[in-house]
């Protein structure tokens, strides 16, 4: 898995130098609340740190993790991960991104996600991702990456469903 740069941050493979703050930023009750109702199935501190370290490690084109850090000083800024759920099919992944509430508002979620739609782009491969349609916040992140609105999620899922424009454009032409 390659190392992306951006003009501010660093999206890496997870590493055992990040545990500490990782953990730390999952015991934090808005995180642990996001993906306690999101995720009832997914492992929890260690496990979960562990489970991001193998997907990093091995070649598992349906699931890829990023830490997001920093480029001045290494911290820990956000999660983004794209992977098959049970919302996509096909060449198609989902996208995922949480950014530490200290780090809200200050565009690091449009830079993650646009750099990692433009490494998968090369690849030929779908992105998309589900929102809640009351997070303003999510949509305009998803719009200045260049996402747009295809509908809702599937029957019986809640939330809008969007694709990047790159994708979507490769994906309908005959």
């Amino acid at each position: 898995m390659q190392v992306l740069r951006t003009e501010r941050l660093v999206l890496r493979p997870y590493q055992p130098t990040l545990r500490d703050s990782f953990l730390a930023w999952m015991e934090e009750a808005a995180i642990e609340a996001f993906l306690s109702r999101s995720f009832p199935d997914l492992p929890k501190g260690d496990l979960l740190f562990d489970s991001f370290v193998h997907r990093c490690s091995a070649t598992q084109p349906a699931a890829r993790a990023w830490a997001v850090t920093e480029a001045s000083d290494g911290r820990l800024v956000a999660h983004i991960e794209c992977k098959t759920t049970a919302k996509t099919s096909g060449d198609e992944l989902e996208l995922i991104y949480v950014v530490r509430r200290e780090f809200e508002g200050r565009g690091v979620a449009t830079e993650a996600v646009t750099a990692i739609t433009a490494e998968l782009a090369t690849a030929r491969v779908a992105v998309l991702a589900f929102i809640n349609p009351a997070n303003g916040a999510s949509r305009r992140v998803l719009q200045k990456a260049g996402f747009v609105q295809t509908g809702d999620a599937a029957t019986g899922q809640q939330g809008e469903r969007w694709i990047h424009a790159v994708q979507r454009a490769v994906a309908t032409k005959p």
